[in-house]
């Protein structure tokens, strides 16, 4: 027997104590829990819209769930969400207003369908149900775009993320006549949902989604779309379904791949990487580690020996395996070769999974300073980095060996410059 939409819906582990504490109430389940329900999904976000009495019913629930009830304001209406352990519900109250009214002002006539909790019941005044049928994406009203372009990168998610959902063509056109506006929308909310989409595979949809309504490059002005795109079907094959943060900052690798491959030499590449990961952290769409992690695979270089394939582990952690597939995508590396590579990485990183977790020197400051007889500066910086290549490279392993290592450089060159310890030293 197929299962119900309201039965669908009343699974999600605050269905029931939200029914129960709305009483004779009339709630509705409304937005992406109905679409989900109708779609044969699990509900992951429970709305409920009401027409009062939304704050007493938020704070009721939370006292039936030991929960907790917080406010987060609106216009007008008023909305509440109540958290309990890993699972949240949002209500809606619409201050008196109509049902009709609430579902007019979302974006999408999939969006826009409720669900009665009581009954059963469904409304659906703009075709919402027929839409999810013939998998469009269609605005419930075209005005909705300008009156909060955030919904332009909802538009590109839900394309992007609902299987084999088309938009309509002045969908289409209204949300790329939107978007322009999306500088005026608060850089967080952006942020947001850029996350939401790049997250998922495969990318070249996701950027694809976002070029199909102008807002690539209106989000990533330094974007080469044609490039890009290139890109992202190479990572899709040679990444897999990998999602999450790792896909994430595949996705920023590869924008700031696709625009700091113009110089020629590696330091050029590096340097223009670091000034894009840093425009990245200045506008707000990403945060400084986030930048940071994403400049390092977007310059990330394929290995050849097994000194090369240290550092590579060193350097990328437990990210090695995106950092190959970004790699990979970028530089159009043969599949047969990256497979080569990806085995030798996983033999190494077998044999030694401490190469996973070699970020600090055996040494800390103080005491490198104090065996160089110099004060803190460029000298004791360089010779802590020689440390983590030599640890790297499996040469000295505790304290010890790390404190006789600088001692027997100093006693080679003679010297307490910072080039004593960028050279060959790694040779010894």
């Amino acid at each position: 027997m197929e299962t119900s939409p309201r039965d669908r819906i009343l699974r999600h582990p605050l269905a029931t104590a939200t029914v129960e504490a709305a009483g004779g109430l009339a709630r509705h389940a409304v937005g992406g829990t109905v679409r989900d329900a109708l779609l044969g999904f699990e509900t992951r976000d429970l709305d409920i819209s009401v027409a009062e009495s939304g704050e007493a019913l938020a704070k009721s629930i939370a006292r039936a769930v030991a929960g907790t009830a917080i406010a987060l304001g609106g216009d007008r209406f008023s909305s509440y969400r109540v958290v309990a352990g890993a699972h949240h519900v949002d209500i809606w109250d619409r201050r008196g207003g109509s049902l009709r009214a609430d579902l007019a002002r979302r974006d999408l006539t999939i969006n826009s369908i409720a669900c009665d909790l009581a009954g059963g019941d469904l409304d659906d005044p703009f075709g919402g149900r027929s839409d999810l049928g013939s998998r469009i994406l269609r605005a419930t009203r075209l005005d909705c775009f300008e009156r909060d372009p955030l919904r332009v990168l909802r538009l590109a998610r839900f394309h992007h993320t609902l299987a084999n959902f088309e938009i309509d063509l002045d969908t289409v056109a209204a949300a790329r006549t939107a978007c322009p506006n999306l500088s005026e929308v608060a850089v967080e909310r952006i942020r947001d949902e850029l996350g939401q989409i790049l997250s998922v595979p495969p990318t070249s949809r996701a950027f694809g989604s976002l070029e199909g309504l102008g807002a690539l490059t209106v989000v990533f002005p330094e974007a080469q779309p044609q490039t890009l795109l290139a890109q992202a079907e190479r990572l899709d094959r040679a990444s897999g379904t990998a999602e999450g943060k790792d896909r994430l900052l595949a996705a920023l690798a590869l924008l700031i791949a696709s625009d700091a491959k113009a110089p020629q030499n590696q330091a050029s590449v590096e340097d223009r990487a670091a000034s894009l990961a840093s425009d990245f952290e200045r506008r707000g769409l990403a945060t400084r580690e986030t930048s940071r992690r994403a400049a390092r695979l977007a310059t990330a270089r394929l290995p050849e020996n097994d000194d090369q394939r240290r550092f590579f582990l060193a350097a990328h952690g437990d990210r090695w395996p995106m950092a190959v597939a970004v790699a990979t995508a970028r530089d159009a590396t043969p599949l047969d070769r990256t497979e080569a590579i990806l085995a030798a990485l996983e033999r190494l990183a077998e044999i030694h999974p401490e190469l996973l977790l070699l970020t600090t020197p055996l040494l800390d400051g103080h005491e490198t300073a104090g065996i160089l007889g110099v004060a803190p500066g460029p000298e004791v910086g360089e010779a802590l980095r020689a440390l983590v290549r030599q640890q790297i490279l499996g040469r000295i392993h505790s304290p010890d060996e790390a404190r006789d290592y600088l001692r027997k450089r100093v006693e080679k060159t003679g010297e307490y410059s910072a080039a004593t310890w960028s050279a060959p030293a790694d040779a010894d």
